[in-house]
């Protein structure tokens, strides 16, 4: 399938916090990402809990070691919620209603992804 992506404000907050290496690491992934969200070498998988609170389908792609890539998929639009460690999925839990209403916003294209 053909998709298209954007992302939310909060993936681009995020995205410019991290080090140097890890945005060069992110880039290099991209490709891979941008072919195919779910190709083997990026470990792609569903966080139930994440899903189960935001009533909506939401995956994961492990970009390095301690990195991932939160996104969702509406028809052929991918779009990227955040970027961070494994932590975030714990932050998001614990906020959940927030995050809820994230990925609810995700719907409207917020910028096209250029890393």
């Amino acid at each position: 399938m053909n998709y298209k992506y954007r992302a939310v404000e909060k993936f681009w907050r995020n995205f410019y916090k991290l080090r140097p290496e890890q945005k060069e690491s992110l880039r290099r992934n991209w490709k891979l990402f941008k072919g195919d969200p779910f190709h083997p070498s990026l470990g792609s998988h569903e966080i139930h809990e994440l899903s189960a609170r935001a009533k909506h389908t939401i995956y994961a792609a492990v970009i390095e070691a301690d990195l991932r890539v939160i996104f969702r998929i509406d028809g052929s639009w991918v779009t990227t919620l955040d970027v961070g460690s494994h932590r975030m999925y714990r932050a998001r839990v614990s906020r959940s209603e927030r995050f809820a209403a994230d990925t609810a916003a995700a719907t409207t294209p917020i910028r096209v992804h250029s890393c």
